[in-house]
């Protein structure tokens, strides 16, 4: 079984390749975060670390339990609460969402995938629908930046980011979706970490280059940058 986990910043497309990727699949739970219920940060806190708290046994027990075959998906998750409950509901995940992913499977395991869709702050402020937190600059900024930095501080240990703008323009939801779908399938044993760089998307030649760490990239002509994380991974 695997645990796909899909988060980002409001209109960077979460709901549309969580959708692609439900087509993929017989079995699959697709599970989706909205705002938190309750009146005072208190209580809406509360009602996250609740809502995690189940979320993460029902996957416990289906990785034990369920058929091989099966997909869970995340719509946001507990990466988002580190974002918005740290900017606008002060609920300080800092001191629990951490030890909650360490507690419950996701520093070691090796069927969850993390993925962050992010855009330029400019270009989700342009798409905000009146549904988010705020669609001040500034505020996607700030969103922006926390986003990135718990992606780096996730105990996740394979995960993809991919920047879904150029300008003003959305990159195509079909190359995002092929992408993901590679990295969700292409793991391999660890190996040292490599850089990829596609010519272009149908010959795909590979330019590799040793680099420290355990961070490659892959960049597109078409203008999508992936930064991977982790194991080695099939081109």
């Amino acid at each position: 079984m695997k645990l796909i986990i899909v988060e980002g910043t409001d209109r960077t497309g979460k709901d549309t390749l969580v959708n692609r990727l439900m087509q993929d699949h017989r079995h699959v739970i697709k599970r989706h975060w909205g705002f938190p219920k309750g009146a005072t940060n208190e209580e809406k806190t509360n009602y996250q670390k609740k809502s995690f708290l189940k979320e993460f046994k029902l996957y416990e027990m289906l990785h034990i339990n369920g058929p091989d075959e099966m997909i869970m998906i995340w719509n946001r998750a507990h990466i988002g609460e580190f974002v918005y409950g740290t900017i606008y509901r002060d609920s300080q995940p800092q001191t629990w969402v951490w030890e909650m992913e360490e507690k419950y499977f996701l520093k070691d395991a090796d069927d969850i995938y993390l993925v962050l869709l992010y855009a330029d702050p400019e270009f989700v402020a342009q798409k905000d629908d009146g549904k988010s937190y705020s669609a001040k600059i500034e505020d996607k900024n700030r969103e922006i930046s926390a986003f990135l930095d718990a992606f780096e501080n996730s105990g996740i240990q394979k995960k993809l980011k991919i920047k879904v703008n150029e300008g003003n323009v959305y990159l195509d939801r079909e190359l995002i979706y092929t992408s993901v779908k590679q990295f969700i399938n292409g793991w391999i044993t660890k190996s040292p970490a490599q850089e990829f760089t596609y010519r272009n998307n149908s010959e795909r030649n590979a330019v590799f280059s040793s680099r420290s760490g355990s961070q490659r990239n892959r960049t597109y002509n078409s203008g999508v940058r992936l930064h991977f994380f982790g194991g080695g991974f099939y081109c």
